[in-house]
């Protein structure tokens, strides 16, 4: 994996991007406070355990209800197949573990387009969800309700896999991590 000053610096450039793209849209969309963009950082490896800390810090408790905000995950297909392994939660390697982070999150995924590639085809990929629909994973602590909390979108520029990132510059090749970012944005 890479460094984390190199996580942190990859994930300082997606805020970016994602302000530059939203501030265009306006108070129309955004309210009048516009969009905010916090990064966390974190030692938990979990996308479960990461929103519990989050939600934990009392950072985004509504001030009059004491509320926590829905908090929305952004993964890429990739990251979505690791999040519903089951091998990641032990004891008993279930996905019962995520039941309360379906119950109060959504995750927007991105699809991976490359044919020949781990996560399969558009059709492949809606397969996967679907299986989940129809209670392809109730056998393992998977349920049906969470691929109503699950929203798969188009990428709009060449697949740029943060997998794919992390490993070139665990690598220390960072004329491929350059490469990545250009088509990014491209």
């Amino acid at each position: 994996p890479a460094a984390f000053e190199q996580r942190l610096a990859m994930m300082t450039v997606f805020a970016q991007d994602l302000l530059d793209e939203y501030s265009a849209l306006g108070e129309t969309l955004l309210g009048e406070d516009g969009l905010a963009v916090d990064i966390g950082v974190t030692k938990k490896p979990y996308y479960n355990d990461k929103a519990v800390a989050i939600e934990e810090s009392g950072h985004y408790d509504d001030q009059k209800t004491g509320e926590q905000p829905q908090q929305v995950h952004l993964l890429g297909f990739d990251s979505l197949i690791r999040l519903l392994d089951r091998k990641y939660y032990p004891p008993d390697h279930t996905l019962a573990p995520l039941n309360p982070f379906f119950e109060r999150h959504r995750i927007r995924v991105t699809r991976r387009s490359q044919e020949g590639t781990n996560w399969g085809s558009n059709s492949d990929q809606d397969r996967y969800l679907g299986a989940l629909a129809t209670g392809g994973a109730e056998n393992v602590g998977g349920k049906r309700e969470w691929a109503e909390r699950i929203e798969l979108v188009e990428g709009e520029a060449e697949d740029v896999s943060s997998t794919k990132v992390r490993e070139y510059a665990g690598k220390k090749e960072w004329s491929e991590v350059e490469n990545r970012e250009k088509k990014r944005e491209k």
